[in-house]
């Protein structure tokens, strides 16, 4: 079962954490246009802490399909 730690908010980006039976350390973090997803095991719970703190990628990504106008991409 994955249970929810806490919702941190920052004025660049949110981070949600969740930490599931076995210990592992899941962060989502996000934030007007971008989010993030990685995990973390017990042994790199400070690299966890210090994945947190940093702002959300600048880079973005999109998925398109065929016959689909993407409003962003024009």
């Amino acid at each position: 079962m994955i249970t929810t730690k806490c919702l941190i908010r920052f004025t660049t980006h949110c981070s949600v954490v969740t930490v599931d039976d076995s210990g592992v350390i899941h962060i989502f973090k996000y934030n007007q246009n971008a989010c993030d997803f990685d995990v973390f095991d017990t042994h790199t719970q400070f690299d966890a802490a210090d994945y947190i703190l940093e702002p959300v990628s600048n880079g973005h990504y999109y998925v398109s399909f065929p016959d689909e106008a993407n409003p962003n991409l024009i």
